[in-house]
C-alpha cells in the first residue's frame, strides 16, 4: 500500500509497474509516484498439488474504488502478464522458448503503456541474466493495435544457447489514463 496525501481519484492518474522474476517466482509491484492511498490486494490460484500457478493484484483507491487489476501467470507453462482496466484486458505480455511477445488487446482511447521492457532467460548453470532485446513503446488507440513480436525461437536460442525452461521477463510499465 503506497503512502501520501488522501484523494478519491489518483492525482496523475499515473501507475509505475514493476514485474520481476530471479527467475522464480515472480513479484509485482505498484508505485504510484503521486504518493496517492491505493490499496492493493493479492490473490494466489495453486495447483493441485499446492504449486503456485498465477497471481492477481487488484488495485483500489481510497475510496474503495477499483482502478485496475494485473494478472501475473508466470508460473504456467505459458507464461503471461495482463494489465486488466474496467475489466478489460489492456496488454499481454506472453514470454516463452518460441517468442515474446507483446500485444494490446483492447481500443482504449488515450492509453499508452510506455517504459522500456527487458526480456530475458536465465541461464541456470552461470546464474546469469541475458539480456535479448528492449522495446520501448505499445499504444492503443481507437483505430489500431500494435503486435511486436521481439525475438523468434532462433534468435533466442542464439542469444542464450540451450534454452532453459523458465523465462525471466522485467518490465517496466508507466500507463496512463486520461
Amino acid at each position: 500500500m503506497a503512502t501520501g496525501p488522501k484523494s478519491s481519484k489518483t492525482a496523475t492518474n499515473e501507475y509505475r509497474i514493476s514485474i520481476e522474476g530471479n527467475p522464480y517466482p515472480h513479484a509485482l509491484a505498484l508505485v504510484n509516484p503521486a504518493g496517492d492511498n491505493l490499496n492493493i490486494k493479492r490473490h494466489g490460484f495453486t495447483g493441485p498439488l499446492g504449486q503456485l500457478l498465477s497471481l492477481k493484484y487488484t488495485v483500489y483507491d481510497d475510496a474503495n474504488e477499483k482502478l485496475f487489476t494485473v494478472v501475473d501467470g508466470g508460473f504456467s507453462n505459458m507464461p503471461r502478464v495482463a494489465l486488466i482496466i474496467e475489466h478489460k484486458e489492456v496488454a499481454v505480455f506472453d514470454y516463452g522458448l518460441n517468442r515474446l511477445e507483446m500485444k494490446c488487446v483492447t481500443n482504449i482511447p488515450n492509453y499508452t503503456i510506455k517504459g522500456n521492457f527487458l526480456f530475458g532467460d536465465y541461464d541456470i548453470f552461470s546464474q546469469r541474466e541475458v539480456k535479448l532485446s528492449s522495446v520501448n513503446v505499445l499504444q492503443c488507440d481507437k483505430q489500431s493495435c500494435f503486435n511486436i513480436q521481439v525475438l523468434d525461437k532462433a534468435e533466442l536460442a542464439a542469444a542464450i544457447g540451450i534454452p532453459t525452461a523458465i523465462a525471466l521477463l522485467r518490465a517496466r510499465i508507466e500507463e496512463h489514463l486520461e
